[in-house]
């Protein structure tokens, strides 16, 4: 096995994480013993062991070296790709497929930095089903397998909570989502994946604020995200209270990080005018969410 260190410093370069966190990875990884990290990472090779347990043995680990949490969870995930990699060689598939679906993490770097204005990761309970090879990354986009979760007609054809489809995630890269290039992902996801639905047609599903009726009404209808949101069949919305994923839009805090209610959750919305208005679609959610219009998700296939 390649020595850790020299896996992390060449994995920061491959998985394209900005280069102005580098040092502070490295750094962070020769405060810890490696007695410490290899306790935590061995139980990777036990499936059976929860991701979150791991996570939460590590971010111990990381308050007692006094390293910030962010920045250890980035570490974290870097430190297990190393095991990852070997997975996925043994599974045949190609390094090119692991890089595509490991840069996810570098997206991560990159809204931590915009959000939380520090180097790291807020969201890294988002790479289990990376680590344990459920979701992968096509080009623009990760789908993973998953159930359809809801019942169903479709022109006569019933779909059961428990019918076998792929979830598709959009992954926040800062660019812009070209029909061209959501084909070609969408292609090569389903190549991937067919054997495993016996050469059958397979049903994509997306849960997306993008496919919520409110944002697909403020879209400019000749945008990239406008003809993404109409490919689906959307069949269901939901809409909730907590605006706090309206990060996602705005690249920003929606809730003040330093003002809690009594039970320790985010209460105080941001003052909305500091947030970003500077795409037609912000300043139409701004306009709505300030007439205390509520955010929501799209459910399609």
């Amino acid at each position: 096995m390649v020595d850790r260190f020299e896996y992390l410093r060449n994995i920061l370069v491959r998985l394209s994480i900005p280069s102005e966190c580098h040092e502070l990875v490295l750094n962070a990884y020769q405060k810890i013993s490696k007695e410490d990290i290899e306790y935590v990472l061995c139980a990777y090779e036990d499936e059976n062991v929860e991701f979150c347990a791991m996570l939460n043995n590590w971010q111990y680990i990381n308050s007692r070296y006094k390293i910030r949490p962010f920045l250890g969870n980035l570490l974290f995930s870097l430190l297990m790709c190393q095991k990852l990699e070997e997975l996925y060689e043994k599974k045949g598939y190609n390094k090119e497929m692991f890089i595509k679906t490991m840069t996810g993490i570098s997206y991560t770097v990159i809204e931590c930095h915009l959000i939380k204005k520090e180097w790291g990761t807020f969201v890294a309970w988002w790479f289990d089903d990376f680590f344990r090879l459920r979701r992968f990354g096509f080009g623009r986009l990760q789908f993973e397998l998953t159930h359809f979760g809801y019942t169903y007609i479709n022109h006569g054809e019933v779909f059961t909570p428990t019918k076998r489809c792929l979830f598709l995630h959009i992954p926040r890269t800062g660019e812009r989502l070209f029909p061209k290039e959501v084909d070609a992902s969408i292609k090569e996801a389903l190549a991937f994946f067919r054997p495993m639905f016996n050469n059958k047609s397979i049903i994509i599903k997306c849960e997306s604020w993008v496919l919520f009726s409110k944002t697909i009404e403020f879209l400019d209808k000749g945008s990239n995200l406008y003809k993404f949101a109409k490919r689906f069949n959307i069949f269901k919305q939901k809409e909730f209270d907590d605006i706090s994923d309206m990060w996602r839009l705005f690249d920003d805090e929606v809730y003040d990080p330093n003002k809690f209610d009594a039970c320790g959750i985010l209460k105080q919305i941001v003052d909305l005018g500091k947030l970003k208005a500077d795409t037609s679609l912000r300043k139409r959610y701004l306009e709505y969410l300030k007439q205390g219009g509520k955010i929501g998700e799209g459910i399609g296939f």
